[in-house]
């Protein structure tokens, strides 16, 4: 499962201060995360296994993408990014 979680835009990456645990967004899982990738809404370069940061703009942008693709197979991440872009935030993915 990758974790995503809340991250203003001007939040540091490394910041011990930063409260995670109620940045908590959801999870999405290994077939959720191909399956975007393969529809072209993520980027390939992307690795579930490794950590990544999208700003508030760049999540408004997949959302967008996501939901023209009109796809069930990308319910948990819609609802996630939705989350994020209500609150004008970007997203830090934490791999399992």
């Amino acid at each position: 499962m990758m974790d995503l979680h809340l991250m203003p835009d001007q939040q540091d990456d490394n910041s011990e201060a930063y409260d995670w645990k109620s940045a908590y967004l959801g999870g999405i899982g290994l077939q959720e995360f191909h399956d975007a990738q393969e529809g072209n809404i993520l980027a390939h370069e992307l690795d579930y296994y490794e950590d990544f940061r999208w700003s508030s703009e760049f999540v408004k942008k997949i959302l967008s993408e996501l939901i023209d693709a009109n796809n069930h197979s990308f319910f948990n991440l819609i609802k996630i990014l939705e989350r994020a872009a209500k609150l004008d935030c970007g997203v830090y993915a934490v791999a399992d």
